[in-house]
């Protein structure tokens, strides 16, 4: 009987299948045809594994390709615990970057090549494996000081952000249309790379950030300002040698300094600096507080206050007083001279203040937060706690600090989370909780925060920086917490 072709293809096909390197060989050596051989095409291990730059919580490797068929790279990282964690660094690349991790720790990294058997019929090839490199140490850089960072803007693109690393040196980004960070020039924004301020890499006690001034605090009890000058906010007493945004020449309209000034008279006795929109104050040794800028370029003494000032803090044009920890004491632009315009007595022990652009917060030592005043009738409601303080209530954990926005304000608990609300927060009962602990692993918690009209900066437990957004109208504050990667700083990528 005469076999169909495809009756007697069959049998060839099944064989095939079984035995396809045989099959190839039988091929080729008939001459029937041509046929690739099954190929054990091992990867080689990838050579020049190296750090590329490393900071406080993240690190670059790179990499020279395998020779091979390459599906992946797989890095291999051991913590100084010992727990191993394997990360695909893709195949296409030979660079890859590590985030979130610890500061002044010791990584330890190895590479392998991976790829699989090439013309195989099976649906599941074999996965081939390089050799890994040989392993490398790494150590992050030092840890950003958790107990200061500062930040500025005022909604219509003006942003910055300073931090004081852990040996006392000033770091500064963001807007630079001013000169605020302090490189001599000015125009060159540099939202993602933290520069160091001319003659304060070390030495610095506190930083504090206006809309388009920064302000720092020396070790030495000294002032220095730079940035805009329009309002008097660098405190030098004249335009003198400073540049004009508008023309380019000194002794215009908007004059600024892109370099570090002394504020007059304040070259040492100052214990505590605090900057609002326009214009910044310092608290003397002699307890008596000093303020320039909102049409002063010269400090001005505030008179008036009473004697026992215990801390200092700014609003967008308020500035207040803590009084032997249960009275506070605040005046705005029009009462400089003629201190204080308004006066809050509490019995209870106050531990820190918060002012915002119209209302203000209270820390009590016992952990509870009240809030008074406001502005009623912005963006078509009502954005006041009232005359009387009011308990904020629905706080998780013990708060230990407080910070005010604009229109909001936050508190950092215990746990390390931060908590914050509006106004409206007695109608709504609504807390934004902005917890590390369930969004990064391994778990960080925040140690320190700045906020400001629309933006929030927060230092991280492993020397990162966090950033998020609010909504001025009183919505809901940016529900994504996005990572602030800061070069030359501890930072994270986007």
């Amino acid at each position: 009987m005469k076999l169909s072709m495809k009756t007697r293809f069959l049998p060839v096909m099944h064989w095939y299948i079984q035995n396809p390197k045989l099959f190839c060989i039988a091929f080729l050596l008939s001459g029937f045809c041509s046929c690739g051989l099954i190929q054990n095409d091992t990867p080689s291990t990838p050579s020049n594994f190296r750090v590329q730059d490393i900071d406080a919580n993240r690190v670059n490797l790179a990499w020279d390709k395998s020779d091979g068929h390459v599906v992946y790279y797989l890095i291999e990282r051991r913590d100084p615990n010992g727990s191993l964690f394997e990360k695909d660094a893709g195949y296409f690349k030979t660079t890859y970057m590590d985030s979130n991790l610890e500061c002044e720790t010791t990584y330890y990294y190895r590479i392998q090549a991976r790829g699989e058997e090439q013309n195989t019929m099976s649906d599941n090839p074999k996965t081939l494996y390089s050799d890994y490199s040989e392993e490398i140490p790494v150590t992050t850089k030092t840890c950003l000081k958790a107990a200061v960072i500062s930040q500025g803007d005022n909604g219509e693109g003006y942003n910055n952000g300073c931090a004081i690393t852990i040996s006392g040196g000033l770091k500064c980004w963001g807007t630079n249309d001013h000169g605020q960070l302090g490189l001599g020039i000015f125009g060159y924004d540099v939202p993602g790379d933290a520069v160091d301020i001319a003659g304060l890499t070390e030495g610095v006690k506190d930083v504090s950030v206006g809309d388009m001034h920064i302000c720092a605090l020396t070790s030495l009890g000294g002032v220095k300002c730079w940035g805009s000058h329009k309002y008097g906010q660098l405190g030098t007493g004249s335009t003198d040698d400073l540049y004009d945004y508008s023309f380019g020449y000194s002794y215009g309209p908007d004059p600024f300094s892109p370099d570090p000034l002394d504020v007059t008279g304040l070259s040492s006795g100052v214990t505590a600096i605090s900057s609002g929109a326009n214009y910044t104050c310092a608290l003397t040794t002699q307890s008596g507080v000093k303020c320039w800028g909102n049409g002063f370029n010269y400090p001005v003494n505030i008179t008036g206050l009473s004697g026992g000032i215990v801390s200092l803090r700014t609003g967008y044009d308020t500035a207040c007083v803590l009084i032997s920890d249960r009275k506070i004491e605040c005046w705005g632009p029009e009462s400089w001279e003629n201190a204080p315009s308004e006066v809050f007595t509490f019995t209870e022990s106050i531990k820190g203040i918060a002012v915002g652009a119209y209302h203000f917060c209270a820390l009590f030592s016992g952990g509870d937060v009240k809030c008074w005043k406001g502005w009623v009738g912005e963006f078509g409601g009502s954005l006041s706690f009232g005359d009387t303080p009011v308990d904020i209530p629905g706080l998780s954990g013990r708060p230990i600090s407080i910070n005010a926005g604009s229109y909001y304000t936050c508190i950092l608990n215990s746990d390390g989370v931060i908590e914050c609300w509006y106004p409206d927060v007695l109608q709504t009962r609504q807390l934004y909780k902005i917890d590390l602990s369930q969004t990064d692993f391994p778990a960080k918690k925040f140690t320190a925060f700045s906020v400001g009209f629309k933006f929030a900066y927060a230092i991280t437990s492993n020397g990162g920086v966090k950033w998020w957004e609010f909504d001025p109208a009183g919505s809901e504050p940016g529900t994504k917490v996005d990572d602030l990667y800061v070069s030359g700083l501890a930072g994270f990528i986007p």
